[in-house]
């Protein structure tokens, strides 16, 4: 929920779109984590997609990369992930709860803000929720 709250923040502000796509020439993230070409589909990703976990693959089941390679930060683990995960199926087609999709999205949000998840998190939204209280 987090996160969710923190992305439609940025949307709030004019600084994102739901039809932003995510990796690829021009997209938010571009090539931060490896040049196309890409699986198919992972071109045609959008924030909406990762939000809604309809991205097309990544799902929580036995084969998530988020617990199949611990050891990895998340540069390395997207990278890995986009080199060698193809997706299931085509973005927008499927809805399959993913925990990577999350954690792409807390990429958007350390590029987009220049800072860490966390301290975005902390000083954009949660002490906003705090003092309203």
């Amino acid at each position: 929920m987090i996160t969710s709250v923190t992305i439609f923040r940025l949307i709030e502000e004019n600084r994102l779109k739901l039809t932003d796509r995510v990796f690829g020439s021009g997209a938010l993230l571009g090539t931060d984590y490896g040049s196309p070409p890409y699986s198919a589909g992972i071109d045609q990703i959008t924030l909406e997609h990762l939000l809604t976990h309809t991205a097309g693959g990544w799902s929580n089941d036995n084969r998530d990369p988020m617990f199949t390679h611990p050891r990895m930060d998340h540069a390395e683990l997207i990278a890995w992930t986009l080199a060698n995960r193809p997706l299931d199926r085509p973005p927008g087609q499927h809805y399959a709860y993913s925990n990577f999709g999350y954690c792409v999205l807390g990429r958007v949000i350390e590029k987009l803000t220049g800072q860490a998840y966390a301290e975005h998190v902390r000083t954009e939204v949660l002490t906003r929720c705090a003092s309203r209280t």
